[in-house]
């Protein structure tokens, strides 16, 4: 399905530009260097930690 221009969810409608420019905004927002590198460093902890509980 390539050619929609519409979607139902959640009782409301949505038109194709309001679903592409939502994805674009997710994709930059999630998909950037600073939360890469945000949520590596948060890995990293939780990680470090879990290795130091079982010691």
């Amino acid at each position: 399905m390539t050619r929609w221009r519409f979607v139902a969810a959640g009782g409301r409608l949505y038109s194709r530009e309001e679903i592409d420019a939502a994805v674009r905004r997710y994709q930059r927002h999630f998909h950037g260097r600073f939360y890469s590198w945000i949520m590596n460093w948060i890995v990293s902890i939780v990680a470090s930690d879990a290795e130091h509980a079982k010691t």
